[in-house]
């Protein structure tokens, strides 16, 4: 199972969720993808997110 934060009033889809757990499995515990043990906050999220844009 893997968890992540959705803005409000956006539904994730099934291709996101497959493809958030994809990442947990490859990657390991990040705020982009995360299980309920992990304490990442929202911001974290946000940051991970654009940090990650910016090295592509």
């Amino acid at each position: 199972m893997a968890c992540w934060y959705v803005p409000n009033g956006k539904y994730p889809t099934p291709q996101e969720a497959k493809e958030r757990l994809e990442y947990l499995n490859k990657y390991g515990e990040s705020p982009y993808a995360f299980t309920l043990k992990s304490n990442f906050t929202p911001k974290q999220a946000s940051i991970y997110k654009l940090e990650t844009w910016k090295q592509k």
